[in-house]
């Protein structure tokens, strides 16, 4: 897994292209991806009743995962 290389040198997978930071550690990238989508989902009922809305509805679930692709981009733009 490109993930758990033996080496521990910085992967050179988003400086090539000249948009994206260096030094992204890919293994908590990946774990932070994780979070955002697992919490949504593992955490629906509770979340909607304490936020007072339906969390499984398509357009909820889009408005998620829109708002968490924004925050990765974010994260990984110079």
């Amino acid at each position: 897994m490109i993930l758990t290389r033996t080496h521990r040198e910085p992967l050179p997978v988003f400086p090539v292209w000249g948009i994206f930071r260096e030094n992204i550690d890919l293994k908590h990238l990946y774990i932070s991806i994780s979070a955002l989508g697992y919490f949504y989902f593992s955490n629906g009922y509770t979340l909607a009743i304490v936020l007072d809305e339906d969390l499984s509805e398509a357009k909820s679930i889009k408005r998620q995962l829109d708002q968490a692709v924004e925050m990765v981009l974010s994260y990984l733009k110079r």
